[in-house]
C-alpha cells in the first residue's frame, strides 16, 4: 500500500503538470516515456504502468474538459467585463454630459432671471415715463379747457346780454304793436261815427 500511495501521489503531480501545460495524454506517450526509466518486461512495473494510465487517462480526459470549461468561462468574463467597461464609459459620458447639462442650465437660468430684472426694470421705467407723460397731457388738457373757457365765458355773457336784449326788442315791438293795434282801431272807429 505504501507503493502504491506513492505512485498515486506522482501521478497527481503528472496530471497536475498535464493540465498546466495541456498536454494530451495517451498510451503511446506514457509508453515512451516510461521506457527511458525501467524496463517494460518488469511484470510490477507493466502492473504500475497500466494501474497507472487506468488512473490517469480518464483524469487527464476531465482536466481537458475543465480546461475547456475555464477558457469558456474566461471567453465570457472577459466579454462580460468588456461589456462592463462599456457601460461604465457611457455611464461617465453621461455624467459628464449631465454636468454640462446641469451647469447649462445654472446658466440659462441665470439669464432667464436677469431676462426678468431687465424686463422688471423696463416695465417700471416705461410706466414712470407714462406716468410722466399723462401728467403732462393732464396739464396741457386743463391749460386747454381753462383756454376754451376763458374764451367762452365772455362769449357767454354776451349771449346772455343779447338774449336780454332780444327780450326788451320782443317786449318793445309787442308794446309797438299792441298800440298800433290800438291806433288802427281808435281810427276805425274815428272813421264809423264820421
Amino acid at each position: 500500500p505504501r507503493f502504491i500511495r506513492s505512485i498515486e501521489d506522482a501521478g497527481l503531480c503528472v496530471a497536475m503538470a498535464m493540465a498546466d501545460q495541456d498536454w494530451d495524454l495517451s498510451r503511446e506517450d506514457m509508453q515512451n516515456t516510461s521506457s527511458l526509466k525501467q524496463d517494460s518486461s518488469d511484470p510490477m512495473y507493466a502492473f504500475v504502468h497500466e494501474h497507472l494510465l487506468s488512473i490517469l487517462t480518464p483524469f487527464a480526459q476531465h482536466v481537458k474538459d475543465l480546461e475547456s470549461e475555464v477558457r469558456a468561462f474566461r471567453k465570457d468574463f472577459l466579454e462580460h467585463r468588456v461589456e462592463v467597461n462599456q457601460c461604465t464609459a457611457s455611464q461617465r459620458a453621461l455624467e459628464a454630459t449631465t454636468g454640462s447639462l446641469k451647469s447649462e442650465l445654472k446658466e440659462v437660468k441665470a439669464q432667464m432671471s436677469k431676462s426678468h430684472n431687465d424686463v422688471t426694470k423696463m416695465i417700471d421705467v416705461f410706466s414712470q415715463v407714462n406716468g410722466e407723460r399723462q401728467e403732462k397731457l393732464r396739464k396741457a388738457l386743463e391749460e386747454d379747457i381753462s383756454a376754451v373757457r376763458s374764451k367762452v365765458d365772455p362769449t357767454c355773457l354776451w349771449v346772455e346780454d343779447a338774449k336780454k336784449q332780444l327780450k326788451e326788442l320782443q317786449e318793445q315791438s309787442q308794446a309797438a304793436a299792441n298800440r298800433l293795434a290800438n291806433g288802427e282801431a281808435k281810427d276805425l272807429q274815428r272813421q264809423e261815427s264820421c
